[in-house]
Order: structure tokens, then sequence, then C-alpha cells
């Protein structure tokens, strides 16, 4: 589980952190940023002179060990039901039948299928976006409560009863953000350096398209405060 912090302190890898401004940049904030106008040359000097980027994840798992063996895989709605349907029948004794989740898969979409998503800020993460660590999968979320809604079967309810609240850390490598992701962070990074602003929170997500191993996460916790926005209305 210290692996990579063991690593990180005996090779001098540069991570940044968003948490700890003394590993932000020298070379930004010299001029604001206006509508991610960024120079070019400072989105790549960034890029270049980090290995990492110290990232979070929030989960609901029913075992730690596979995510350190297996890492942290992007969403495969089709499994996510399988398992959905499995917990809630040798949980609950509640049959989740391919009606159910035919309809409500419908009616919701394949959004973020196939993506992972990871955010700079842990606290900013239990306060504004906390279902993930609650609920688990936000898509297993809006399928139980369709199901709900339409069958009165199941309800998000049931998923706050599987698992625990897990918050991991990752490192993320460098070469895994997109562009586009890599251009927003250099942009708020320099702006907040720019005007001398320390921000205590961040709302900032990286979208992947890969997964990640195992060996990218340093350590996990979890939160014995987390923050329901989700709790009004749901079944």
């Amino acid at each position: 589980m210290q692996v990579l912090k063991a690593l990180a302190s005996e090779t001098h890898m540069d991570i940044f952190s968003w948490k700890d401004p003394l590993t932000w940049p020298k070379f930004l904030g010299k001029n604001e940023a206006l509508d991610l106008n960024i120079d070019e040359d400072l989105m790549w000097q960034f890029y270049n002179n980090y290995d990492y980027i110290r990232v979070y994840h929030a989960a609901r798992p029913t075992d730690l060990n596979l995510y350190y063996k297996n890492g942290l895989k992007v969403s495969n709605y089709r499994e996510l039901e399988k398992e959905f349907s499995r917990n809630m029948k040798t949980n609950f004794d509640i049959d989740i039948t391919k009606e159910h989740l035919d309809l409500a898969r419908k009616e919701i979409g394949e959004f973020h299928n196939g993506r992972l998503f990871v955010v700079l800020d842990d606290t900013d993460l239990l306060n504004h976006a906390g279902h993930y660590a609650i609920y688990g999968s936000e898509y297993i979320c809006a399928i139980a409560n369709r199901i709900f809604h339409k069958f009165k079967v199941g309800g998000s309810r049931y998923l706050k009863e599987i698992g625990t609240p897990t918050v991991f850390e990752l490192l993320l490598g460098i070469n895994h953000i997109s562009e586009y992701d890599l251009k927003q962070l250099v942009c708020q990074v320099n702006n907040y350096i720019h005007y001398d602003e320390i921000a205590l929170n961040i709302d900032f997500t990286i979208e992947l398209q890969r997964s990640l191993d195992g060996s990218s996460i340093v350590q996990h916790y979890h939160p014995k405060r987390v923050t329901d926005l989700f709790e009004r209305g749901l079944a």
C-alpha cells in the first residue's frame, strides 16, 4: 500500500498536489489566463515538470483487496448491472429482472460508460460528490431509483448497506491526463498563483478512458462524514 509513497521518496519523483502549494510550479502566475487562454509552452512545461498528479477516487467496495490487485477500472455498465442484481438477491432477496434493467437503462442512457473519474481534492469530493462513497456507482444509483419509481422494487437506499465508503489516494501518471484537462488544470493553478490565492478546496475532475493499475493506489481511508446531496428525493 505504501509502495508508491516509498518510491517517490527514494527516486525523488516530481508530484503535483493541489493540496500542497509547495509542489506548485514557480514558472506559472506571471499573467492571468482568461478562458483557457494559456501559453501552450507553459502547459507543456508543466507536463514535463511532473511525473505524477495526486488524485482521489471515492467508491463503496465490498472487497478492498480487489482494488489493490486489479486496480481501478473504467466503468462497464453491463458488469455493474450484473453485480447490482447479484447483490440485491444475495443481501435482500430482491429480484432485479431483465425487464427492470432494460427499461431503466433506456430512460437513463449510457452516460459515462467506459470512463473513470478522479479528482484533485478529497475534501470537496466528500462535501459535494459524496454519493460515490455513499451509493457506489452513480449509474447504479440512477438505475436503482428508476426501477423503484417504475416498479416499486428495491431503491438506492439498499446500496447504502453494501460495501464500505472509501476514498482512494492515487498517483496518476501525468501521461494519463488529456490535453484538455491538462490545459484546464494549468490555467487554474496559474490564476491562483497570479492572484496569490490558495484555494482550500477545489472542484476539479479528471476524466480517464483507461483503467489504473492497483500499483497507482498510495493508500485509502474510510471517511467518517460524507455529505449526501442525493438524500432528498431518492428511494
